[in-house]
């Protein structure tokens, strides 16, 4: 699964919007060093644990619906939350390395637009249904139904909400797989529609603010711990020089939250404060060799959201 989608980001990673098409199918298949590889993976199985502990259920053709969704924020009708958006962030953000963090979401970003091909294609179709005077699945004629509605919503329901949907599809990251090799459209219109569910509650929705007074983003916890330089940027910059490349940011990051004119005295607030769906996300900013980010030009476009 790991190797799948690496070899499917050599063609399938998404074009820097200051790159053309007519370049950017020239500089396809893109060959990665082994450091981008290795910030690839990391964000993989980073994203595989935070989708088996925050995500949503996944459930196989022929199964049947789930008696509880995992909706562990929900505190409707006076119940308490499994975890509160700060503690869930602390528990799993919190030991990440802050350019780690956006390493995630640059790999977040990457599945959310993998899924807009297949993605559009089903709620197009399903769209269809209600342009013909159809608007519940259960007015399908019985050979056309799905087996299981998650959602038990209308039919172009896919079609009206995709950005949110895919955002929290974007975390299924073993089902995104199973969608990208599946050949079968009917099967994977019945997959997607067992596995759409009625709720949206992205990591990027808690990102926290260092003027929260709840627990946020710092300090860092272990092993993250060792980044933990307060005000001292040059401390921070002198000893990530000591690190090798997997283990420190790319020059990209480095200018974006370290060198850059900053707004917070300690160092990663600026980052904490401004890096949610940050444009730079899109083209996988923080996954990037130093020497790919020069050639590409990329140092003059780290512009912030």
């Amino acid at each position: 699964m790991a190797t799948f989608l690496l070899d499917d980001y050599t063609t399938a990673a998404t074009r820097p919007e200051w790159i053309g098409l007519e370049k950017w199918n020239e500089i396809l298949p893109l060959t990665l060093s082994r450091t981008e590889q290795r910030r690839f993976l990391r964000a993989f199985y980073q994203m595989q644990i935070y989708g088996n502990i925050f995500g949503q259920i996944e459930l196989p053709l022929g199964a049947g619906n789930v008696e509880e969704e995992n909706e562990w924020f929900d505190n409707s009708g006076g119940g308490t939350p499994t975890f509160t958006d700060e503690e869930a962030w602390r528990l799993f953000f919190g030991p990440m390395a802050p350019w780690e963090v956006e390493e995630f979401s640059c790999f977040w970003r990457y599945c959310y637009y993998r899924w807009e091909e297949p993605y559009r294609e089903i709620s197009k179709g399903l769209a269809a249904y209600a342009a013909n005077g159809i608007i519940w699945f259960s007015d399908l004629p019985p050979e056309e139904r799905p087996p299981l509605n998650r959602l038990g919503l209308d039919v172009d329901h896919l079609h009206i909400q995709p950005a949110d949907q895919r955002e929290t599809l974007a975390s299924m990251v073993p089902f995104l797989v199973k969608m990208l090799r599946e050949q079968d459209f009917r099967t994977r219109r019945d997959l997607l529609l067992a596995n759409t569910v009625n709720f949206h509650h992205g990591f990027a929705e808690y990102w926290p603010k260092p003027s929260w007074e709840e627990a946020g983003a710092l300090p860092l916890l272990y092993p993250a711990d060792r980044f933990n330089f307060g005000t001292d940027v040059s401390g921070l910059k002198a000893y990530l020089e000591t690190l090798p490349p997997h283990e420190r940011p790319n020059v990209a990051w480095t200018e974006r939250w370290l060198d850059a004119a900053l707004e917070y005295p300690q160092v990663f607030e600026d980052m904490y404060s401004n890096a949610p769906y940050s444009r730079c996300w899109n083209w996988g900013y923080a996954m990037w060799d130093d020497e790919r980010l020069i050639e590409w030009g990329a140092m003059d476009h780290l512009e912030l959201p």
